[in-house]
């Protein structure tokens, strides 16, 4: 009995220990990174859970409203083509451990977020009808061009970024101009392109309509209007001015008169370089494009001859000459894509930049009605084009057109795009998939909602491939001022899906003045857009902060 006693005491104070101290439930939290992000239409972002509280770290994702995008098992978020409305969704991590512990992030979706405008240093408003161009870049490298302000010397500047435009250079006289007979004038018609092969050599094209002292006695002796080309193989630090075209007065139809408008400069191959000039070249009084090409980075443009009176760099073809029928250029500028026949923005040039070069233009039919957009193409230096391409054909007769602009994309994209003008401002938009031999329906792109509800027309457009193959546009709505609203919208699927028009130097309660935008493709989530705001340039980031 002594040992059964003590053993029961035993078993009875091991039993009372063990259920004195019960273990105590720990807490279990879940917390989401980011908490809350901006993110771009058709781009994805990755969320990670942390788990406290459970040895099982295990987490399912979900996403509310359900369908705006997709979420997958890792925690990936991949946004929609389009922006939702209303634009968040909410990201929830919930513990596999302990299912009502959760942790959530908010996730804000547009087509851009826009930034504050940054002043390209040193810079003017002054970039004429060739906006588009007055940048270009290669990688993080932007090159910017600009005339200084009207006066009896004008200088044409250059100002070069190698980080994306967060700084600048001291902006380098690429050519200065002396005009006669008391004239006072900016240069006009900027644009510039980088060289295919290296991204230190870059051309700047400009005009002057004056008398000036570019060039030798013969280019002198000509007078009119002067075209020509800067070239700088150090990276923008010095520059060669070689003139390549002095004309008679604009629209003459003698010899090689220029028409006094816009050419246009690009770099299909390395060391090459295309300058094109709209003139009355034949005799015919109709708008015709000489075509200068050059396979040594411009040096054979250095000298030229007098012909019919006027002034012909070397280097010249007549591939775009004695253009006739339905689909003589039509060819003016003023930067406003004004419906009375001025501001065409037309011919300009596109290039992939592994050979393949081509133009696009307005054209008119007989009687000088808007008749279609065209396109050629040469894979020969600009030596031969293929014949004009309609690239619009379903366009009814007379619909007016402004602005044809076009872009190379990845593996031989190449979008088109242009303007109805102000009377009902639809941007329309045209893809091809074999470097510009085809093209698909043409397609509306809904414009910007302006206050009222109106459908803002859109003029002056710029357009461009990021380096995901995102088709971007920036444009300029119209509400009835000649400045006011940048805007900017893409597409991730070739042009068929428009993410939704943002307004770029908003909100609309304290809009800051711009004007011609042109897009800047430099790497990231997104390009950047430059325009003429108040008497300089500026670039706005398009990223999310």
């Amino acid at each position: 009995m002594k040992w059964q006693s003590l053993a029961g005491s035993s078993l009875l104070v091991a039993f009372a220990g063990a259920c004195s101290a019960p273990a105590s439930k720990r807490t279990v939290t879940v917390t989401v990174s980011p908490v809350s992000t901006d993110v771009l239409t058709c781009s994805q972002t990755s969320f990670t859970a942390t788990v406290t509280g459970s040895d099982d770290a295990t987490v399912t994702w979900s996403l509310a409203p359900p369908g705006v995008g997709s979420l997958d098992a890792a925690g990936t978020y991949t946004a929609p083509l389009a922006t939702p409305a209303p634009n968040g969704v909410t990201v929830t991590a919930t513990s596999a451990a302990e299912p009502s512990a959760q942790g959530s992030a908010a996730v804000t979706l547009a087509t851009a977020f826009p930034g504050p405008a940054r002043t390209i240093d040193g810079s003017t408003a002054l970039v004429g009808g060739v906006f588009p161009h007055s940048l270009a870049t290669s990688g993080a490298r932007i090159y910017a061009v600009w005339s200084t302000a009207a006066s009896a010397s004008p200088s044409l500047m250059v100002a070069r970024s190698d980080d994306a435009g967060a700084t600048w250079k001291p902006a380098v006289g690429a050519t200065k101009v002396n005009l006669a007979n008391g004239a006072t004038e900016p240069i006009d018609c900027v644009a510039l392109a980088i060289d295919a092969g290296d991204p230190d050599v870059v051309y700047a094209y400009g005009s002057v309509r004056d008398r000036n002292d570019l060039g030798d006695a013969a280019a002198q002796a000509s007078g009119g209007p002067t075209s020509f080309l800067a070239v700088s193989t150090d990276g923008g630090a010095t520059f060669t001015t070689s003139v390549m075209q002095v004309g008679g007065a604009a629209g003459g139809v003698d010899g090689w008169d220029q028409v006094g408008i816009c050419g246009d400069v690009a770099s299909p191959a390395a060391n090459a370089v295309v300058v094109e000039s709209p003139g009355g070249y034949n005799g015919d009084g109709n708008p015709d494009i000489a075509i200068w090409a050059d396979g040594s980075r411009g040096a054979g443009f250095r000298t030229g001859v007098a012909q019919d009176g006027d002034y012909v760099a070397h280097g010249v073809t007549h591939a775009l000459d004695n253009l006739q029928g339905d689909h003589d250029i039509g060819v003016a500028q003023n930067g406003s894509s004004d419906d009375a026949g001025g501001a065409t923005e037309s011919p300009r040039l596109l290039t992939d930049g592994k050979g393949r070069l081509c133009l696009t233009y307005k054209g008119l039919t007989d009687g000088g009605v808007a008749a279609h957009v065209y396109l050629q193409c040469s894979d020969a230096l600009a030596k031969t084009f293929s014949a004009p391409l309609v690239v619009d054909p379903q366009s009814p007769a007379g619909t007016p057109l402004t602005s044809p602009v076009g872009a190379f994309g990845p593996n031989q994209s190449v979008a088109e795009l242009w303007s109805t003008g102000l009377t009902d401002g639809q941007l329309l938009v045209a893809t091809s998939s074999d470097g510009g031999e085809t093209f698909g329906a043409q397609t509306a792109i809904p414009t910007y909602l302006l206050p009222d509800q109106s459908r803002a027309p859109a003029t002056n457009p710029s357009i461009g491939y990021d380096a995901a193959g995102i088709l971007w546009i920036g444009y300029h709505a119209y509400d009835g001022a000649l400045h006011a609203r940048l805007v900017v919208d893409k597409s991730c699927d070739g042009g068929k899906t428009w993410s939704g028009a943002v307004l770029v130097n908003g909100p609309e309660e304290t809009i800051v003045d711009g004007q011609l935008p042109a897009l800047v493709m430099t790497p990231g989530r997104a390009p950047q857009l430059a325009a003429s705001a108040g008497n300089h340039r500026v670039l706005f980031s398009l990223t999310p902060s």
